[in-house]
C-alpha cells in the first residue's frame, strides 16, 4: 500500500545517480568547470534528500531506538543490473546523507553558488539555503544540534522576514462590483493575496515551483482549498493566542455561516438566485483559502473566475528553519526563548501587544521543549505532513481523545505504528531485505 512512498524516494535516487556517475571525482579534478561542481552539488543534494526522505519514513526516528535498526538499502550507481544489497542501519543511512551533503555544500562554494533571491528562477533553485535546510533538518533528526543551529543560523541571515499579516491570513474579497450576483453568499478568495499560495508576496521561500511555470497543481485544490474537510483540532485552535493572526484563518465555534462552494454554484445551478446558503463547518481552514486562481477572473461567473487550484506552490519555508533551530536550542540548553520571540512577534496581530514566550496564552505552564512544539504544530499546520516527522522525533502518538471535530474522537495511533513496512515489491525482488517488526 506505501509503496509509492519508496518509489518516490528511490525515483530521486536513481535520477540523482545518474548524475553523479558521469561527474566523478577523477572528472571534476581534471576539469576546473563551475558548472560541473554546481551540478554534481545539486545531484548529491537530490540524493541526500531523497535518502532522508525514505529514513523518516521507513523506520523508528533515530532519537527514538532506532539509531542501530535497520534502514533502507544504499545505492550511489545507477545500474539495473548491479548487485543487491541489504538495508544499511538508521546511522548508516544518516551519516550518509550528511557526507553527501557537506559535499554539496563544498562544490557550491567552489562554483559560487548561494543563496538565490529575487529573480524569476529563485523559487525553484536548489541553492546554498536547501541545502543548508537538507543540512539541518538531517542533523536535528539526529540530535546533533550544533550542526542544526549552524546551518540554521546560516539560513536566517540571508531570509530575515517572515510573511506579513495581510499577506498571510486569507480574506474574502468578493464586494456587488465584482460580484453582482448573490454576492452576500459567494465569497471570493483570490490565490494572489496570500503568500502561501503566490510566491512573489512569500519572503520566507527556500523552495517552490510557480503555477505559471508547471500548470495548475491540481492536488492543492483537493487537499488545500477551504471548502474541504481540512479541520484544525478544536484543543490546539483554543491554545492560539488571541493576539496571533494566525488564528484568523480557522473559523471557531462561532464564527462558521453562510458561505456556498462556488464549483455547485456554477456547476450544478441553473438559477444562481435559487441558491441557499450553505454551512461551513466550525475550526474550517482558511490558510489556503483560493476561490480564484492565480490569472483567474473577478465580476463574472465564467468558469476560469473559479479555477481555484491553479495557485503556486511553497515546498520549503523558512518558519521551518527558525522552529528547527528554536528546538535544537531547547534540547541543548540554548536561547531557544529568544529565537522563538522572533516567531511571535511576527504573528502579533496589527495594534496588538507583541506576544513572547512569557506571555502567550497557550504556552503558560509549559517546558521550553512544549512551547516550540506548540509553534510548530501552529505555524506549519497542514504542510508537508511536517507533525507526522515531528511527533516521530518526539515520540508523541496521535491522541484524539477530547477532540470535538473528528468523526473517531476515541482514536489512538501509538508512534511505532507510524514506521512503514517495507513494499512486498522490494521483498520480493531482494531477497536481502529484511521486513519491519
Amino acid at each position: 500500500m506505501n509503496y509509492p512512498y519508496w518509489k518516490r524516494g528511490y525515483t530521486m535516487i536513481g535520477a540523482a545517480n545518474k548524475v553523479t556517475d558521469l561527474l566523478t571525482d577523477e572528472l571534476l579534478a581534471k576539469n576546473s568547470s563551475k558548472m560541473l561542481r554546481e551540478y554534481k552539488g545539486r545531484a548529491l543534494l537530490i540524493r541526500a534528500f531523497g535518502y532522508n526522505y525514505l529514513i523518516e519514513n521507513y523506520q523508528d526516528s533515530y532519537l527514538q531506538g532506532g539509531k542501530d535498526k535497520p534502514g533502507v538499502p544504499i545505492y550511489v550507481h545507477f545500474s539495473n543490473s548491479q548487485p543487491l544489497v541489504a538495508r544499511s542501519s538508521v546511522k548508516v543511512v544518516y551519516d550518509s546523507i550528511i557526507k553527501w551533503t557537506k559535499t554539496a555544500i563544498s562544490l557550491y562554494e567552489e562554483a559560487g553558488v548561494g543563496y538565490t533571491k529575487g529573480d524569476a528562477d529563485a523559487w525553484r533553485d536548489i541553492d546554498m539555503g536547501v541545502a543548508k535546510y537538507i543540512l539541518a533538518r538531517a542533523a536535528l533528526n539526529m540530535g546533533d544540534y550544533v550542526t542544526t543551529i549552524a546551518a540554521c543560523n546560516d539560513i536566517l541571515a540571508e531570509y530575515p522576514t517572515l510573511i506579513a499579516e495581510e499577506d498571510y491570513v486569507a480574506r474574502n474579497l468578493q464586494t456587488p462590483a465584482t460580484n453582482p450576483v448573490n454576492w452576500k453568499i459567494v465569497p471570493e478568495y483570490r490565490a494572489e493575496n496570500l503568500a502561501l499560495l503566490k510566491l512573489d508576496k512569500n519572503p520566507e521561500v527556500l523552495l517552490g515551483w510557480e503555477n505559471t511555470k508547471y500548470g495548475t497543481f491540481g492536488a492543492q485544490v483537493n487537499w488545500f482549498n477551504f471548502y474541504g474537510e481540512m479541520r484544525i483540532d478544536d484543543r490546539l485552535y483554543k491554545q492560539i493566542d488571541p493576539r496571533d493572526f494566525r488564528r484568523d484563518n480557522f473559523l471557531d465555534a462561532t464564527e462558521y455561516g453562510p458561505f456556498v462552494s462556488p464549483t455547485y454554484y456554477k456547476s450544478y445551478v441553473e438559477d444562481p438566485s435559487s441558491v441557499q446558503p450553505a454551512m461551513l463547518a466550525s475550526y474550517l481552514n482558511f490558510k489556503w483559502a483560493s476561490t480564484v486562481g492565480i490569472n483567474g477572473t473577478y465580476g463574472s461567473l465564467e468558469a476560469d473566475q473559479w479555477r481555484s487550484g491553479a495557485t503556486d506552490v511553497c515546498f520549503i519555508r523558512t518558519s521551518e528553519v527558525l522552529l528547527m533551530k528554536a528546538e535544537a536550542e531547547a534540547q541543548s540548553g540554548g536561547d531557544w526563548k529568544t529565537t522563538l520571540n522572533k516567531l511571535l512577534a511576527a504573528r502579533t496581530k496589527s495594534g496588538k501587544t507583541v506576544m513572547t514566550c512569557d506571555d502567550y496564552a497557550g504556552s503558560l505552564g509549559k517546558s521550553p521543549l512544549e512551547q516550540v512544539q506548540l509553534q510548530w504544530r501552529i505555524e506549519m499546520w497542514g504542510e508537508v505532513g511536517i507533525e507526522w516527522y515531528n511527533n516521530r522525533r518526539w515520540n508523541l502518538p496521535v491522541n484524539r481523545q477530547g477532540s470535538t471535530i473528528h468523526h473517531n474522537p476515541a482514536m489512538t495511533y501509538s508512534v511505532a505504528s507510524m514506521t512503514l513496512q517495507i513494499p512486498e515489491q522490494e521483498i520480493n525482488t531482494n531477497n536481502l531485505i529484511v521486513q519491519n517488526p
